[in-house]
């Protein structure tokens, strides 16, 4: 008698493995956020003006005429009260300061210079180009015979075989020297060749400064 055949049962799936361990996210630092540095003022907000300078020094000063001073001591002053051709503001550079722009002629033989339109003395007297040629006039001894201890060596610089100045008119002024020098500029930089009003007394600037510098003396 046949037997009855066995009814095949379905093989069950095999179960997916496991999915393995999950890595945990190291946590990550949240930058500090810096704040920015405030930018530097636009030059077009200009400069603060007024207020007072305290400066000490170890006695009276002598004079207030720039072009007398034989010591460093002097230059507290002198440099605040004056203006001057060109500033050495640092190393080997030289700005205007009373001038806008300057140049050569004649082979470096002529220095001219343009001279700003808007500076004035303390007087209110405004800065003319005639006042740069009566200083270096007063700084070599031409106009009363007195030589500046520290900036009487322009002398050297200047043509004797004519007129070494030439001014053109208020604002522009050529100086004529013997030679062409690289020396010449430097010397018009040095604080103790400031710039004086033409005319002005020597008695009178013992006593009283009329600088077209930054400060004056109340």
């Amino acid at each position: 008698q046949p037997t009855n055949t066995p009814v095949p049962t379905a093989t069950p799936k095999p179960a997916a493995p496991a999915a393995g361990p999950v890595a945990t996210p190291t946590p990550t630092r949240t930058p500090t956020p810096i704040a920015a540095a405030p930018s530097a003022p636009a030059a077009a907000a200009g400069i603060t003006k007024g207020g007072s300078l305290v400066a000490r020094i170890a006695g009276d000063p002598r004079s207030l005429d720039p072009h007398v001073q034989p010591g460093a001591g002097e230059l507290i002053y002198i440099s605040n009260l004056y203006s001057f051709v060109f500033f050495n503001a640092k190393g080997e550079e030289l700005e205007c300061d009373l001038c806008t722009d300057w140049g050569l002629e004649d082979g470096g033989k002529t220095v001219w210079f343009d001279i700003v339109k808007n500076a004035t003395y303390s007087d209110g007297t405004p800065v003319r180009a005639k006042d740069i040629a009566y200083s270096i006039k007063k700084i070599t001894g031409a106009i009363d015979g007195v030589v500046s201890p520290r900036c009487g060596i322009l002398k050297e610089y200047l043509a004797t075989d004519k007129d070494a100045f030439t001014v053109v008119d208020d604002n522009h002024v050529k100086i004529h020297l013997k030679a062409p020098s690289a020396a010449f500029p430097w010397w018009l930089g040095v604080n103790y060749c400031g710039i004086v009003a033409d005319g002005a007394d020597r008695e009178v600037l013992i006593k009283k400064n009329n600088g077209s510098g930054p400060f004056t003396i109340k």
